[in-house]
């Protein structure tokens, strides 16, 4: 089976950025904390008035903070990168192990999806099998309760901690799709209520359409990076992950195919 990364290049309106800001790679966007606050400029001391009455004249008033200043200080949270961080576990011999997102996999293997974000913000899977039907992988009754909000830096495990996909001996491509978000997608979170509510014929269906309508609008201005143990070391430890970031949005979206051999 052979794991390919498609990051969402689909849609005509999708692009991907391949010189990140400040020549920063992907995983060091991903990782880098926030960019200290300067301290306050000193204000001006003014100048005493010799004419007390033309002090009284021009009495100031009340000092309000500008607009643009408010706006600024409240989106400061927003202006950093938002990034994820994903892998594919295999077990081996009952030990979990990152490997290369391009490993061929066999009938028998068992694999989860290892996904991180760096900041807390919402997760939603979705897989689509050999049928051409989407359906919900996460949020899952299985994994919180449900709860989707995930912390960041903390790594979560797909399907569960307890479970993993295990390939039979019919071959065939899976293909699983992700959104992280730093506010809830309504339209998704009903469709995905809807489909759990509803079990295997939901009034509703997530559909080719959908996802590709996610695609084309998330997945604009995008860093990828793909990091395996066979690379020369730097300023990481060895791992096989790929790195997604978003410097634009609060919304990303990746794609993962997988391919039983």
């Amino acid at each position: 089976m052979g794991s390919r990364l498609l990051l969402a290049l689909t849609g005509a309106a999708a692009t991907l950025v391949a010189d990140p800001p400040q020549n920063k790679t992907a995983r060091q966007l991903f990782y880098a904390e926030d960019a200290p606050t300067p301290p306050p400029a000193a204000k001006p001391v003014k100048k005493a008035k010799k004419a007390t009455a033309e002090v009284k004249k021009a009495a100031p008033t009340p000092e309000i903070p500008a607009p643009q200043a408010i706006s600024a200080a409240s989106g400061q949270e927003s202006s950093r990168p938002l990034g994820l961080r994903y892998s594919l576990v295999e077990l081996q011999e009952g030990s979990p192990a990152e490997v290369n997102s391009d490993k061929v996999f066999r009938s028998g293997d068992q694999v989860k999806l290892r996904v991180e974000g760096n900041r807390e913000g919402y997760l939603y899977v979705v897989t689509r099998g050999s049928s051409g039907l989407w359906k919900p992988l996460f949020p899952s009754a299985e994994i919180a309760g449900g709860n989707n909000r995930i912390a960041a830096r903390r790594p979560l495990e797909l399907p569960s901690t307890q479970h993993a996909f295990t390939f039979d001996e019919q071959p065939g491509d899976e293909q699983l799709f992700v959104v992280y978000s730093l506010q809830p997608v309504k339209d998704l979170e009903e469709l995905i209520h809807s489909l759990r509510q509803q079990g295997e014929r939901p009034a509703r269906p997530i559909n080719d359409s959908l996802v590709s309508e996610l695609r084309a609008v998330y997945s604009r201005d995008l860093v990828l990076q793909k990091v395996d143990a066979a690379q020369p070391l730097t300023d990481w430890k060895p791992e096989n992950a790929v790195y997604v970031v978003s410097n634009s949005g609060s919304r990303l979206v990746a794609d993962i195919r997988l391919t039983h051999r």
